[in-house]
């Protein structure tokens, strides 16, 4: 992406921003959408999702139409200027980010509609790989549907089987993985096994169940084990058929409907939560301190170079271990269907 072809937008309530040629301009809503229209070829206007999203009855945070959003749209592709989303929810890292860069604190550089465009420019020169979406997000809307009712029914079996400290003798869920968490401990990577903790430390040392894996160790990840297989498992033991298709979810459903393993991921659910804000958090920090690092604090726009590096390596460790549980829970269920 080159640095010279990007605009930065924000919305308020009553008007708009827009970062251009290190210029921030104020337009009114109507204007600033003939605003875009107008501008050069190959121009690169960057706003965040919410803003570009079409209004739901009386949001402040979405000002425009689906009408006036798919005009904007069927303009710009007829001139050359391409439309992208960026995740409000990595707004915060990019004022901490800036922050730090700079050496600033936040009451020198507070969040505002200005300062929220120059902190977003720079982290986007930063971190070129940062995903951008395309306006219209999800064109498969049934899919989207189903993914949030699949999470709305995970969501309310999860907040129950914590609630009874997945130990309730009615939890199916529970039943299956003790029955079966040797066999998928077997078809693990060695990655895997220490992202969730099925390691030698997990295991019964003495007496008649030696060399078990010990399913109440503060070793082993419970939360994080049981929410991937939760995915799969009913609370009652059934497994999770999905009505649209008559099979078990399939990877990208669940990676993408129901963890919604994407930074625009919005309400993420009771399972990503598990996983990433609690999981991946605390696999990150014992990382951290294994390789001499200071402990996070703050934000990801508050890391160093060196925790920024770790970070990614831990989040693509931890992001195949997911799906490594995933998929041998699956292969194990479905060989138990036949």
């Amino acid at each position: 992406m080159k640095k010279n072809n990007k605009v930065i937008a924000d919305c308020g309530k009553n008007s708009s921003t827009m970062l251009k040629n290190g210029q921030v301009y104020t337009f009114s809503h109507k204007d600033f959408l003939e605003e875009i229209s107008s501008l050069p070829r190959g121009t690169m206007f960057i706003a965040e999702e919410a803003h570009l999203t079409p209004r739901e009855l009386l949001s402040k945070a979405q000002p425009f139409t689906k009408s006036e959003l798919d005009k904007l749209s069927a303009s710009c592709n007829e001139k050359g200027i391409e439309i992208r989303c960026f995740p409000q929810q990595s707004t915060p890292r990019a004022l901490a980010y800036y922050r730090k860069k700079h050496s600033l604190n936040e009451e020198e550089f507070s969040k505002s509609d200005h300062n929220d465009l120059l902190a977003i420019k720079e982290l986007l020169e930063d971190f070129p790989e940062i995903k951008l979406s395309h306006l219209g997000g999800d064109k498969n809307i049934h899919t989207k549907e189903c993914g949030n009712e699949f999470q709305q029914l995970l969501n309310n079996h999860l907040n129950i089987s914590r609630s009874q400290k997945y130990s309730d003798e009615n939890d199916g869920c529970r039943k299956w993985l003790n029955k079966n968490i040797e066999e998928l401990s077997s078809m693990l990577t060695e990655d895997s096994k220490e992202v969730f903790g099925l390691t030698d430390d997990c295991r019964f040392k003495v007496k008649a169940k030696k060399g078990q894996i010990n399913t109440n160790s503060n070793k082993f990840k419970m939360t994080q084990i049981y929410s991937v297989v939760a995915t799969l498992v009913y609370y009652d033991g059934s497994f999770r058929i999905r009505s649209t298709t008559n099979n078990l979810p399939g990877k990208y459903f669940i990676q993408k409907y129901v963890l919604k393993m994407t930074p625009f991921h919005r309400k993420g659910g009771v399972a990503r939560s598990n996983l990433y804000h609690h999981g991946m958090r605390s696999f990150f920090r014992n990382k951290c301190e294994e390789h001499g690092l200071d402990k996070p604090e703050g934000g990801r726009g508050n890391f160093s170079k060196e925790q920024e590096k770790l970070f990614k390596k831990c989040r693509k460790q931890y992001r195949s271990a997911i799906f490594d549980l995933f998929q041998s829970c699956k292969k194990i269920i479905e060989r138990q269907m036949n």
